[in-house]
């Protein structure tokens, strides 16, 4: 071997031995995670949830108990709720067709003319500038591509899991369109309004309903003598029995409706 063959063998050698570089890097090369050193990078999946009304403490000690996290959070067309939180069903590989979500809105009714039209262009829910829904219907809470669940056949179509989220602490009340009769049983019967019906945890507030009454997996009402219980985040205007087209809701907290895809 040649002297100048011997000095750059030497010379390699000490390279690697310093461990400065590896074979195929130079000191340019940028961190193959692209996140400073961070073997996860951007943003981490409570991060991601921070928006939503849940529990966010650091990725260590997230519930584990759901995938709501990461799903709860994200692209509104994907999440079913208008301002890309959804607060029932938090896990969209779970339910990706039905979405709880929350906010407030002042056009009467779930039952309405008017509660099925746009009237904020989907400037609501409990996360976006508009949590109390001035100026917004219920239509307004739901995503485009998604829509108020008309009533218990909808409902437990879209639903995989064949009961009312238990993902959701506290009190809460999530509307569908499904009527009711005065007596109470729910119905088709287009001209019935009585109550709204939905999912939700009975209390002071809002009533369960039982099998008697022909609702299927829907399982709480609202009605005249308890929504004002609420106080005052629920408001059931009228006689006590036309609260599907007389409902409105002051406030983002107990809740708001059911959104189904399509």
């Amino acid at each position: 071997m040649t002297t100048a063959c011997r000095t750059a063998a030497i010379l390699v050698a000490l390279v690697l031995a310093s461990g400065c570089l590896t074979l195929g890097e130079t000191a340019d090369s940028p961190d193959p995670s692209g996140s400073g050193g961070k073997k996860d990078g951007g943003i981490s999946p409570v991060d991601a949830w921070a928006k939503n009304d849940g529990d966010s403490s650091d990725a260590d000690g997230a519930d584990s108990t759901s995938d709501g996290p990461s799903d709860a959070a994200g692209d509104a067309s994907s999440i079913g709720c208008s301002d890309g939180t959804r607060e029932g069903y938090l896990s969209l590989a779970a339910e990706p067709d039905i979405a709880g979500c929350s906010g407030g809105f002042s056009v009467p009714g779930v039952l309405s003319d008017d509660s099925r039209q746009l009237k904020c262009a989907h400037n609501a829910g409990n996360t976006s500038p508009n949590p109390n829904g001035i100026g917004c219907s219920v239509a307004d809470l739901c995503a485009e591509g998604w829509h108020v669940c008309e009533d218990n056949v909808e409902f437990e179509a879209k639903v995989v899991s064949n009961t009312c989220p238990t993902d959701m602490p506290g009190d809460y009340f999530f509307a569908t369109r499904q009527r009711m009769t005065i007596k109470p049983a729910c119905t088709l019967n287009l001209n019935e309004w009585n109550n709204v019906v939905g999912c939700g945890k009975a209390s002071a507030w809002a009533d369960a309903t039982d099998q008697s009454m022909g609702c299927g997996l829907l399982d709480t009402m609202l009605k005249l003598t308890t929504c004002d219980d609420s106080n005052g985040v629920w408001e059931c205007p009228g006689d006590g029995n036309n609260e599907g087209l007389t409902v409105k809701k002051t406030a983002p907290e107990l809740g708001g409706v059911l959104c189904c895809r399509g």
